[in-house]
């Protein structure tokens, strides 16, 4: 899934993203650990643009409704989780089909596409860049760019390891949830984990001068 080439922005992670309030054009790193109801297939009220439920409109009542694409994604990158929405372009271009299509296939059944979506999105490192605010429900992204990364876990590892702090056993500790986060939640090898763990947690006792706890 890729997006049209737009202006690169620095990578964010998510807890800062919360301490900002948001940001416009960043970039997050993660994984896809829901596809929230409401994605795939919708209808919209023709006047408002607001998403139907039971085909009515909560301003306009009962409309005829104009079919739409969209995913809502939770994207956590280890520091946290936010809402991602992906606009109709982009849902397409990752499931490979048109609007129309969708339409057609979902006669019988409106949830087949989110599934697809799930099937497709749940448990894979993503990219997504786009605006993203806060509210009392979290933070959200209207995303404007999106891919799915392939991963070599072992290096993603290393490179937490490397950027970690192991004069602080609180660092330390927060380095093993992050990688063991991104191991379990991408279907990583468990013993490619353990043996980056090992080598780290080695590196630890000779920083601190004291076996791990």
């Amino acid at each position: 899934m890729e997006a049209q080439t737009q202006t690169q922005s620095e990578r964010v992670w998510v807890e800062d993203l919360a301490e900002q309030g948001g940001a416009k054009n960043a970039t997050v790193r993660g994984i896809v650990i829901d596809v929230k109801e409401g994605s795939g297939l919708a209808y919209r009220c023709p006047e408002c643009k607001r998403v139907l439920r039971k085909m009515a409109c909560r301003i306009h009542g009962q409309v005829q409704g104009v079919p739409d694409l969209r995913v809502k994604a939770v994207v956590d990158d280890g520091s946290g989780a936010m809402v991602a929405v992906f606009n109709r372009q982009l849902t397409e271009g990752l499931l490979k089909k048109t609007l129309d299509a969708c339409v057609a296939e979902s006669k019988d059944n409106q949830d087949v596409i989110r599934d697809q979506l799930a099937d497709m999105l749940v448990a894979q490192p993503v990219e997504v860049r786009g605006d993203v605010t806060s509210d009392d429900y979290g933070l959200m992204m209207v995303v404007d760019a999106a891919r799915v990364l392939k991963v070599d876990l072992a290096e993603e590892a290393k490179a937490i390891v490397a950027e970690t702090d192991w004069s602080e056993l609180s660092e330390a500790a927060k380095t093993y949830t992050r990688v063991a986060k991104k191991y379990a939640e991408a279907g990583g090898d468990a013993q490619g984990f353990d043996e980056q763990w090992t080598e780290a947690i080695e590196k630890a006792e000779e920083e601190i001068g004291e076996p791990w706890p």
